[in-house]
């Protein structure tokens, strides 16, 4: 079983450790933690928007 390590990159190396664990290059993943990210930002606002009406 590997071992998941954080490595030298980008804010504390969380993605480059993924990437390194999973053999998906670091740029995939910090790709879909930004998305997933305005996702939910957009589900946050959506939310409160709605309840306003």
């Amino acid at each position: 079983m590997k071992k998941f390590k954080r490595k030298g990159g980008y804010i504390g190396g969380v993605c480059e450790g993924l990437g390194d664990w999973s053999g998906i290059d670091a740029i995939v993943w910090r790709i879909g933690f930004i998305l997933t990210g305005w996702f939910f930002v957009y589900l946050i606002i959506w939310a409160f928007t709605s309840r306003v009406y």
